[in-house]
């Protein structure tokens, strides 16, 4: 399990200070002008390491904020999947004393979340919106879930970016075989660094935090034209059959 530093609630905080001084510069301009001579001949070593600490976290949460842009009506579709989910296990765990067999969210159970997501996004596919809002990867793991060397690299990137907190992945693929399919890409990502759950260290201590959504059995239905050049399979590495397609989004809903 990873630990990861988390600013918290120190965060808002912070950056109001930041802005109201005139940046990380303003800071440390304004702080030699108020100090002491003697203060200030003690300034160095862990001082200045503090200050370059400050500019750094600064610097990483500007980087991160339009990561932030989730929006309400995704939000808000992403928390009732969940929780629809999460009710619908625990109704068949008491029926059956067993987990479910494959631990996803099936179509069933997100209907009636995603028509109303739909009408609130003012879509007629989610899977479109989706692909719009969120930092996403769409991969087509092969026979036996080889992956392409290509579609790799790209998952590296991803899974070695600066993760928040409020940080989760969404695996989302249609088809009889989609468990080992979008079980190859929690491979691949698990391989670069990825964990299924780290630890944070929010003001009040440390926060264990699952990284992924519970996955989604469903068939986003998305034509081969709507998608990216970049998104689209790539023969004769990839076949041209976007059921076979895995999609991979980053959130930071919670």
């Amino acid at each position: 399990m990873n630990t990861r530093n988390s600013f918290g609630r120190r965060t808002t905080s912070l950056l109001l200070a930041v802005i109201a001084l005139g940046g990380v510069a303003g800071c440390a301009e304004g702080f030699a002008e108020q100090s002491s001579v003697s203060h200030s001949a003690r300034v160095g070593g862990k001082d200045q390491d503090s200050l370059a600490s400050l500019i750094e976290r600064v610097n990483n949460i500007e980087a991160s904020l339009p990561l932030l842009a989730c929006g309400p009506g995704l939000r808000a579709l992403l928390r009732e999947v969940r929780e629809k989910c999460k009710s619908q296990e625990a109704e068949a765990q008491s029926q059956t004393k067993a987990a479910s067999s494959d631990g996803m969210c099936n179509e069933r159970e997100m209907k009636v979340a995603i028509a109303v997501a739909e009408r609130d996004l003012d879509t007629k596919r989610i899977g479109l919106k989706l692909l719009e809002l969120l930092r996403h990867e769409v991969v087509y793991p092969g026979p036996g879930g080889r992956i392409s060397m290509q579609r790799e690299l790209r998952l590296k990137v991803l899974a070695e970016e600066r993760r928040l907190p409020s940080t989760r992945f969404l695996l989302v693929a249609g088809g009889a075989d989609a468990t080992r399919r979008m079980e190859a890409v929690s491979e691949v990502l698990r391989k670069h660094g990825m964990p299924y759950q780290e630890t944070v260290l929010e003001s009040d201590g440390p926060k264990s935090i699952d990284r992924f959504e519970r996955p989604w059995h469903y068939s986003l239905g998305i034509p081969l034209s709507k998608l990216k050049p970049v998104d689209q399979p790539v023969p004769p590495a990839e076949a041209p059959d976007l059921e076979r397609a895995v999609f991979l989004f980053r959130t930071e809903c919670q």
